[in-house]
């Protein structure tokens, strides 16, 4: 059943307008009037639902909600764009329930204009597409900006607190069945003062293989890698 965001679901029975969002996502799918499709408002809602007419729907029932995803809160230090992108894409389709957006030494990318604001919200825009393909109910928080100490300040310490080393000698991920961090540098890793300062505060080192890795593929690598850790 193909699904539609909304931003708030009605009452069973009720019809509802499309916001733009989901207006929007109903012409790419082609679908039409009489269509059964599955609402879900990212906020871990969603019934069964069919179309009326061309801008409307009517609920027919609220599912049952699924079960919570496992708490993975991603900091990924700012990438140029296009792994920005991929990374925000691959991280929602993956399962992380927050994306923390962070400034480091050698990030090039900077998202403190107007410009900055118009990419943020593209960012939402995809994370929001990948939950409706990955078919999660729940959209990943995604923090704006911010320096990567005052970002780390804010990270509950009692996560499983992990950050990714090229060329390090760490082991792979360990077991981390009450929620995880994982921080992710930007091209040209971090420096040498971030890397200490990380570590001086109680972050592990993992290693995510001998070869160094796109910001995207470090993402996937890393999120994937505990996923399939907890299911051990």
């Amino acid at each position: 059943m193909r699904r539609l965001p909304i931003s708030e679901i009605p009452a069973e029975g009720e019809r509802r307008r499309l916001d733009r969002e989901s207006a929007q996502h109903r012409k790419v799918l082609r679908l039409r009037e009489g269509d059964a499709i599955e609402l879900f408002d990212g906020r871990g809602g969603r019934a069964k639902a069919v179309l009326e007419g061309e801008d409307a729907v009517r609920v027919i029932e609220w599912l049952p909600r699924r079960a919570a995803l496992p708490r993975v809160e991603l900091i990924l230090c700012l990438p140029k764009l296009a792994d920005l992108e991929n990374s925000v894409r691959m991280a929602t389709e993956l399962g992380a329930t927050a994306i923390h957006l962070a400034m480091s030494d050698h990030s090039v990318v900077k998202l403190s204009d107007r410009k900055g604001a118009q990419k943020i919200e593209r960012l939402r825009k995809i994370a929001l597409e990948a939950s409706r393909q990955s078919e999660r109910d729940e959209l990943p928080e995604l923090y704006e900006p911010a320096p990567l100490h005052e970002v780390l300040a804010k990270i509950d310490p009692s996560l499983h607190r992990f950050i990714a080393l090229e060329r390090s000698n760490a082991g792979p991920l360990e077991k981390a069945t009450e929620g995880a961090a994982l921080l992710i540098g930007p091209e040209g890793g971090f420096s040498e003062a971030e890397a200490e300062a990380a570590l001086a505060a109680g972050w592990k080192s993992l290693s995510l293989g001998p070869t160094i890795l796109r910001v995207s593929t470090a993402v996937a690598a890393a999120i994937a890698h505990l996923a399939a850790l907890r299911r051990e």
